[in-house]
């Protein structure tokens, strides 16, 4: 589903939100591709995990999808800041979506117990408009 999508399409997994993308993603963040796959998300999205994070958090806690029109996010993607606007969904995984083998995975730096009924989360994203600030 992830990688044949042509939508731009980024999978956080786990407790540090390991991001994992398709192709159609990764012109979504610049030169952080592919620092970025298989990664933190904190990591390489620093310059606004302090926006991200709570959103991510509370999508993963709550199951509840978070959707946005023209959000703004600061990013650093092509060598300078900007501030990039974008239609989201941040929707949860449910284990019950997932085939076996994949419900049986932790993360690797998961607790030994984990409470928490969402592994994952699968975020959309649909460029809308850029502003750019050089610093």
């Amino acid at each position: 589903m992830l990688l044949a999508a042509r939508a731009q399409v980024v999978l956080f997994w786990g407790a540090h939100f390991v991001a994992l993308y398709n192709d159609a993603y990764a012109p979504t963040i610049g030169d952080k591709h592919p620092r970025a796959l298989g990664r933190p998300a904190c990591e390489n999205w620093a310059e606004l995990w302090s926006d991200l994070e709570p959103l991510l958090k509370g999508v993963r806690e709550t199951g509840r999808t978070f959707a946005a029109s023209d959000r703004p996010f600061y990013i650093e993607r092509h060598g300078y800041g900007e501030t990039a606007y974008f239609d989201v969904s941040y929707s949860a995984v449910p284990e019950a979506d997932m085939v076996a083998e994949e419900a049986s995975v932790e993360p690797v730096a998961a607790p030994a117990v984990d409470h928490e009924p969402y592994h994952s989360l699968l975020i959309t994203h649909r460029p809308f408009k850029f502003v750019s600030f050089l610093k």
